[in-house]
């Protein structure tokens, strides 16, 4: 009967085969060049074995290049995915994990970001660094943002039901066009024009752009920039 330790012998002896396999080919097809010439050691078979072990071995590296170009585009697919997921995490120190780490890949912000166009409902991104965020179109539904800090962010046709924004740095952002609907904001709010946000605010003028008053920053890193 086979006993457990020979079936963990067994087990190590298959892996160490799949992680050299190419390497035990290229040893075995070497003996076999070397056999062949001691046995038929003329200029035309070492001129034929020579031409045709080079296609092989061209052919073998570009085959494990574009294998290799999979491999990575599928891990950095997955890194992606997972990044995302969690940016939308209810869990807020996984949350901000998430955009530090969308950030550092240059995955936050301009035309790569992430989460552009995604849902980020109920999210807790509670002080969150989403300064120069893509968010354009984004849904965020009841998303936590207290005291997040959302200088520059692109949030143009964003919807922000119900969003929590007390506290939140909202300094030369853009609004144009998102929907506010119920979103709560308090005095420690600091809107798009650096001002803080009172009762008698008149949001409309951040959002709409038919607004007599619609406002556009002056600063050219602002995404509400009026030269845009």
């Amino acid at each position: 009967m086979t006993t457990q330790v020979e079936i963990d012998q067994w087990q190590k002896i298959r892996e160490i085969q799949k992680d050299h396999g190419l390497f035990y080919k290229a040893l075995l097809i070497g003996l076999g060049v070397l056999i062949g010439g001691a046995l038929f050691g003329d200029a035309g078979y070492i001129t034929n074995l020579w031409t045709e072990g080079l296609s092989v071995g061209l052919t073998v590296l570009v085959l494990n290049t574009l294998a290799e170009h999979r491999e990575e585009k599928r891990r950095i697919k997955d890194l992606q995915d997972r990044l995302v997921m969690e940016a939308v995490s209810q869990s807020n120190e996984a949350a901000k994990r998430a955009i530090d780490e969308l950030r550092a890949r240059g995955w936050l912000t301009g035309e790569d970001s992430l989460l552009h166009l995604i849902r980020l409902s109920r999210a807790n991104l509670k002080e969150a660094d989403l300064w120069g965020a893509n968010l354009k179109r984004v849904t965020l539904w009841r998303t936590n943002l207290k005291g997040a800090n959302l200088t520059s962010a692109n949030l143009q046709e964003a919807l922000l039901w119900h969003t929590y924004l007390q506290g939140a740095m909202m300094r030369y952002i853009n609004l144009q066009g998102a929907d506010l609907t119920n979103a709560q904001f308090d005095e420690t709010t600091i809107l798009p024009d650096g001002k803080a946000w009172t009762p008698e605010t008149d949001l409309t003028r951040f959002t709409d752009p038919n607004h007599p008053n619609f406002w556009r920053s002056d600063n050219p890193a602002s995404p509400a920039y009026r030269g845009d």
